[in-house]
């Protein structure tokens, strides 16, 4: 019965007020998978947060990104790496390479 009445998707409205909080000017955003960046810039602007954006999808996209980092890297990850990322090695190098620091609903953020 709740399934029709109840909140079912992402907050991204919530998490861009956030991810404006969290960041500093000069950070790089990495969105995994890279797609996402659809419903998060509809509410996040990388320009007026003064941030750089990169979408990746697996291991050596995010190694690629990470080398680039001057400041604080962020990385916007949702449930849907399973599916862009089947073998799995995306997720594996976010949890060897960064660390959780806030989550809402279905979408987390790491920093390295």
């Amino acid at each position: 019965m709740n399934y029709y009445s109840g909140y079912s998707k992402d907050d991204w409205k919530g998490f861009s007020q956030d991810l404006y909080a969290i960041t500093e000017s000069g950070d790089s955003i990495i969105i995994v998978p890279g797609y996402i960046s659809q419903p998060l810039n509809y509410y996040y602007s990388n320009k007026t947060d003064e941030t750089t954006e990169y979408y990746v999808y697996n291991a050596i996209e995010l190694s690629n990104a990470r080398s680039l980092q001057t400041t604080h890297s962020y990385y916007i990850v949702t449930g849907d790496i399973q599916s862009a990322n089947p073998n799995g090695d995306a997720l594996q190098w976010i949890y060897a390479n960064t660390e959780q620091v806030y989550q809402k609903d279905n979408i987390n953020l790491f920093r390295s």
